[in-house]
């Protein structure tokens, strides 16, 4: 199976995103920065896509029945000709919303940290500071993934120092303390809730300090850098993450112990970027 992850804590202060200041990202380029070519050439990553989504959808035998919300997004998005149309139609915010997601992931705005940037209309994340920043990608209804599969898929655009990006989940707990990062006082921060593979090869376990920077019975060689593609699989049902780097195992499938996870990515030094492709879910998420 794997190695054990975190559990849930009722440490943290109880918050969610609506108690935050809504923050707007820093979209403008410094002077002389040219904004890289963000068409994906979807073809590339064709394969890669089918296998995920042929996983994710799977089989299962938890019936769920879609909600209204879920089902008239999921009409609208199919005649959606460009995604600048979404912001001009006569409907409530959380419609758009579910509009979005149905047609391609985004960062969640409401919990930017400072220092990042959000490109391509919020698929791209890019930092410009020094130190960690935790970011999560973008759910309708404020809600994590709780029942069933899902997956995901992630370009790594530009990865500079190895050894501290991470992409992985958090749980619950830390995304209410507002992805906040906790300093044990060694070289390396440690990052209660985050569960993640490293750029470097190495896994953080989230549980406990000493085990937060390095798993050694988990490391798998050569780590991932910029061009690779970061596939995640999460089996909520069976309890177990999966990493795929260009469409091969990267690492252990790994045990999970939570009730509501959401996809992570930690960035840590300046410039670094990474491009969301694509976001699949066996279930109604909202």
């Amino acid at each position: 199976m794997g190695n054990s992850c975190f559990s849930s804590s009722n440490s943290v202060p109880l918050s969610n995103s609506s108690n935050f200041k809504r923050k707007k990202s820093k979209n403008i380029p410094a002077t002389g920065v040219i904004l890289p070519d963000y068409s994906f050439h979807s073809a590339k990553y064709s394969e890669e896509k089918t296998r995920l989504k042929d996983w994710t959808i799977g089989r299962s035998d938890i019936i769920v029945i879609p909600s209204l919300l879920f089902l008239s997004s999921k009409v609208i998005s199919q005649y959606i000709l460009n995604t600048t149309a979404i912001d001009s139609l006569p409907i409530f915010q959380l419609l758009k919303d579910c509009i979005t997601y149905h047609l391609y992931p985004i960062i969640d705005r409401n919990f930017i940290q400072e220092n990042v940037e959000l490109l391509n209309n919020g698929r791209t994340l890019r930092y410009r500071g020094r130190g960690y920043s935790t970011s999560i990608l973008f759910i309708p209804k404020d809600r994590g993934f709780s029942v069933g599969r899902y997956s995901w898929l992630i370009k790594i655009e530009k990865s500079r120092v190895p050894g501290w990006m991470q992409i992985g989940v958090v749980n619950k707990e830390r995304k209410q303390s507002f992805l906040k990062t906790i300093w044990d006082g060694n070289p390396h921060p440690f990052r209660k809730g985050e569960m993640a593979q490293r750029n470097n090869g190495n896994f953080h376990s989230g549980i406990k300090p000493e085990d937060g920077c390095l798993n050694s019975g988990s490391i798998f060689s050569g780590g991932y850098t910029t061009g690779d593609v970061i596939s995640v699989q999460l089996d909520m049902k069976d309890g177990e993450i999966f990493w795929f780097k260009n469409g091969e195992k990267y690492g252990s499938p790994m045990i999970i112990n939570g009730n509501e996870l959401f996809p992570s990515i930690s960035l840590d030094s300046p410039l670094e970027e990474v491009s969301l492709l694509a976001l699949y879910s066996q279930n109604n998420p909202f």
